[in-house]
C-alpha cells in the first residue's frame, strides 16, 4: 500500500473516531475508557493528519492559497479565541482538584463519600483483587497494585 493511501486511510479512521467519540461526550456520554479513548486518539490524529498533509504536500499548498481556506481558518481561529474570551475560568479544573485530592486521602477518610465505611470499601477492593489498608490513599494503593487510583474508584462504585 502506498504511504499516501495509508495516511489517507488513517486519516478518515482516526477522524471517525474522535469525532463519534466528541459526538457521544457532547451529548453527555462520559465515562473515563471513552474520554481517555478520544484524548489519545486525538493526540494520534495530530500526527496522521501532519502525515496526511506532508504526502499531499502539493494540494496542501495550494488550498492555502486559496481565499475559501483564509475564510475556514479565520473562521475556525475566531470561534477558538470567542471560548477563551467569553468562557470563564480561573484556571482550576474543579473536578480534576477534587479527584487529586480524594486520591491522596486515606481510604478511612474517603469511604464516607462512598457510602461505606472503611472496611467496607477495603472489602469492595479486596474482592477486586487489590491488596489495601484504610490507612493507605488511593494513590498508596494504586501505586502498590500497579494500576490506576481512577480504576479504583470504578472498581469501588462497581454495582458487582
Amino acid at each position: 500500500m502506498k504511504l499516501n493511501k495509508f495516511s489517507t486511510a488513517l486519516t478518515i479512521a482516526v477522524f471517525a473516531v474522535v469525532g463519534l467519540s466528541g459526538l457521544a461526550m457532547f451529548l453527555g456520554i462520559k465515562n473515563a475508557p471513552l474520554h481517555l479513548m478520544h484524548e489519545y486518539i486525538g493526540v494520534a490524529m495530530i500526527a496522521v493528519v501532519a502525515l496526511h498533509l506532508v504526502n499531499h504536500a502539493k494540494s496542501t499548498i495550494a488550498h492555502f492559497g486559496k481565499p475559501v481556506t483564509h475564510v475556514a481558518l479565520a473562521a475556525m481561529i475566531a470561534v477558538g479565541a470567542a471560548f477563551f474570551i467569553f468562557v470563564p475560568s480561573n484556571g482550576v479544573n474543579g473536578a480534576k482538584e477534587i479527584s487529586s485530592r480524594a486520591q491522596r486521602a486515606p481510604v478511612s477518610d474517603l469511604a464516607p463519600l462512598f457510602n461505606v465505611t472503611s472496611d467496607e470499601f477495603v472489602a469492595k477492593l479486596s474482592a477486586k483483587g487489590y491488596a489495601a489498608n484504610a490507612n493507605q490513599s488511593l494513590s498508596e494503593i494504586a501505586k502498590a497494585n500497579n494500576t490506576n487510583a481512577n480504576f479504583l474508584i470504578t472498581a469501588i462504585l462497581s454495582k458487582e
